[in-house]
């Protein structure tokens, strides 16, 4: 229950959602007004209150230096580039392999390279990295291999991104990589461990940054499983520089951030009880003492405060129209003390 959204905060997630899919869609009747208001603040004079100027606010605060995305970060894969992909998720090396003997899955996860990949191939080994607290930062690395070089790339956020969009980040910034460093390769091994993203693509849909003439084989590789390539990435996730990396935010990474935003400023609002429950401990009363001890209603309210010391303006009324605080206390407990009437519970 704890993690459910007050009304007002489903509100505004709604509103940003509708901004930030406005602003993917160039289709989208929307989609200039939405682009204008938040790339364009108008001055302070201008501006009027509605619900797509607030949300517009909302989304370029999150933004902060990153850049808006101009189209939906997953679209289904054109076939000319799906003929070209080979995506491998099932294979003899599983999550269990993470208990076999160090070094043992690591000696299987080469020999699969070996029957995939011929002279002139290139591999791509990727993770992600998403931490929360006590520093929220989202990492990326990549680390390729070939056999004419080896190259590590990394880069990270100080944003909270989902852990797929941190998978997705890694296999962007790789591929990049490896267009530059290696443009006549024209097969790459992508190995990642994670099995979302592979489904993502099995599924027919993904980042139109992928589509290339080149031919992929997409290799699921247990993470944590002491798979040197990937033990590398993971290195190189938690690793990267967030003062250097600049990202394009979709409106799933826009929900994204605004759910971190709301949970982070609820944990900060002081708990409204956490001051009556204090003040009960000082005085040596424990929650629930006047359930206990059977009171109810009216009588059982103006027992609990009179006991705190803590009075509201409706118990105050009341206890004024009975002549007095002691008075009052005489018609509920009698002649006992406090301590007398929590030890009778």
């Amino acid at each position: 229950m704890a993690n459910l959204q007050s009304v007002p905060q489903q509100v505004e997630t709604l509103r940003v959602k509708a901004v930030a899919r406005a602003l993917e869609s160039h289709e989208h009747p929307l989609h200039e007004v939405a682009r204008g208001l938040v790339t364009r603040p108008p001055l302070r004079r201008l501006r009027r209150a509605g619900w797509l100027r607030r949300a517009s606010d909302t989304l370029r605060e999150l933004r902060g230096r990153h850049q808006f995305r101009s189209r939906p970060q997953f679209e289904p894969t054109p076939d000319g580039v799906a003929e070209l992909w080979t995506i491998i998720s099932q294979h003899s090396l599983g999550r269990s392999c993470r208990e076999w003997p160090p070094g043992v899955a690591n000696v299987e996860f080469e020999s699969l390279l070996e029957e995939l990949m011929a002279e002139g191939d290139a591999l791509l080994a990727t993770d992600g990295s998403v931490i929360r607290e006590p520093l929220p930062r989202s990492g990326w690395g990549c680390f390729i291999r070939s056999a004419e070089l080896t190259q590590s790339v990394s880069g990270a956020t100080r944003l909270v991104l989902s852990s797929m969009r941190a998978e997705t980040e890694a296999v962007t910034v790789g591929l990049s990589a490896l267009n530059q460093l290696l443009p006549d390769c024209q097969h790459i091994v992508v190995a990642t461990d994670s099995q979302s993203l592979l489904r993502k693509l099995e599924g027919g849909v993904s980042p139109p940054e992928w589509w290339t003439d080149r031919r992929i084989t997409w290799l699921y590789c247990p993470g944590h499983a002491g798979v040197e390539v990937n033990e590398k990435a993971d290195r190189l996730a938690g690793n990267g520089a967030p003062a250097t990396s600049r990202i394009v935010l979709s409106a799933s990474d826009f929900q994204q951030l605004l759910k971190f935003k709301m949970e982070t400023d609820d944990a900060r609002k002081p708990n409204p009880g956490e001051a009556e429950v204090g003040r009960m401990a000082r005085v040596g009363l424990r929650p629930g003492w006047i359930a206990r001890s059977g009171l109810c209603g009216p009588r059982g309210r103006m027992a609990c405060q009179l006991a705190c010391g803590t009075v509201s303006r409706r118990t105050l009324a009341d206890i004024c129209t009975l002549g007095g605080a002691e008075t009052a206390w005489r018609r509920i407990f009698g002649s006992r003390s406090v301590d007398e009437a929590v030890a009778e519970e």
